[in-house]
């Protein structure tokens, strides 16, 4: 009797042991975890070879003669296609843009002052003025930007870079694009935070989520119109963008039940079940989307298994 009242009486100091015992645990696991794959959803099928375990980790280095050569060679685009409002053509010398290439450029611009290939001060007028166009351009119903605009006059344009007055709509896919590179730029450039604060404050993002999926607006027939987008790669890519900014794209992220696997030349290559006849959206089958996933977001299991099959 006495040994339970004493046991009672001391719950208090019992339940705090415990606690910490787990959280010991907890740490020492998440140590141990750090720099492994993590498995979200899916493990290979049988007949996957998992070749990327062997590939060891990059190391950071200065570059080489060769890859500075590649980097200014890349980067010339960027400096020939740059317009007086701060954003950057998707093609050469035409000047149009969408949020995805804009988040693209913005991610291209930090990268080139880390690898040296311009000034900290070229930056930094660049993002300044970038972000400025973001923050005063028109958006489309006033609630998100939309999904292509002249980069000289910074109007609402359709993709053949006709002008759109009232716009075509917004791609969230894309948006969750910018989003990463706007997020980016404030992490590594703290002076830059207000002014990407300007930038997203006049968002309404609410719209694009929907139930943790994704959604895109257009314009069709004098209506707007809301449609679930992303597919396989890139709505992925996209859910962990949004989610690393506290949306939540959780379905987006599920997607175990929209897998499939076709065999090409004896490898069994990722697809999406959802096809342009059952959901009026092709499912384009590229590596851009894990690749990208890698370079920007991390590796996790199955982006790096399902950028090496597609490889």
């Amino acid at each position: 009797m006495k040994f339970r009242t004493g046991l009672f009486q001391a719950r208090g100091q019992i339940a705090f042991i415990v606690g910490l015992a787990v959280a010991s645990a907890l740490a020492v696991s998440l140590d141990r975890a750090q720099g492994k794959p993590v498995l979200l959803v899916v493990a290979p099928p049988k007949g996957v070879v998992e070749v990327w375990k062997s590939t060891p980790s990059p190391v950071a280095r200065p570059l080489s003669d060769d890859e500075r050569r590649e980097a200014l060679i890349a980067w010339q685009y960027f400096r020939n296609n740059t317009q007086k409002s701060g954003m950057v053509n998707s093609v050469d010398k035409y000047p149009s843009t969408t949020m995805w290439d804009t988040g693209s450029a913005l991610l291209a611009t930090m990268s080139a002052e880390r690898l040296g290939i311009i000034t900290r001060s070229e930056l930094d007028g660049r993002l300044a003025t970038m972000l400025g166009s973001l923050a005063r351009m028109q958006l489309f119903t006033g609630v998100l930007p939309n999904k292509s605009y002249d980069t000289t006059s910074m109007l609402m344009v359709d993709y053949a870079n006709k002008p759109a007055p009232d716009g075509i709509g917004w791609s969230a896919v894309d948006l969750a694009r910018l989003v990463l590179a706007l997020r980016t730029v404030a992490w590594q450039y703290p002076e830059q935070t207000e002014a990407v604060r300007q930038v997203l404050r006049r968002w309404d993002t609410r719209p694009m989520l929907r139930d943790g999926l994704l959604y895109g607006a257009r314009r069709k027939n004098g209506k707007v119109d809301q449609v679930q987008e992303g597919r396989l790669g890139y709505e992925e890519y996209a859910a962990r963008a949004l989610m690393l900014d506290g949306r939540d794209a959780s379905a987006a992220l599920a997607f175990a039940s929209e897998l499939k696997y076709e065999t090409v030349d004896g490898v069994r290559v990722p697809t999406d079940r959802r096809t342009s006849r059952d959901r009026g959206a092709f499912n384009y089958v590229v590596s851009e989307p894990y690749i990208l996933t890698g370079l920007e977001l991390g590796w996790d299991y199955s982006s790096r298994q399902f950028a090496y099959s597609v490889y």
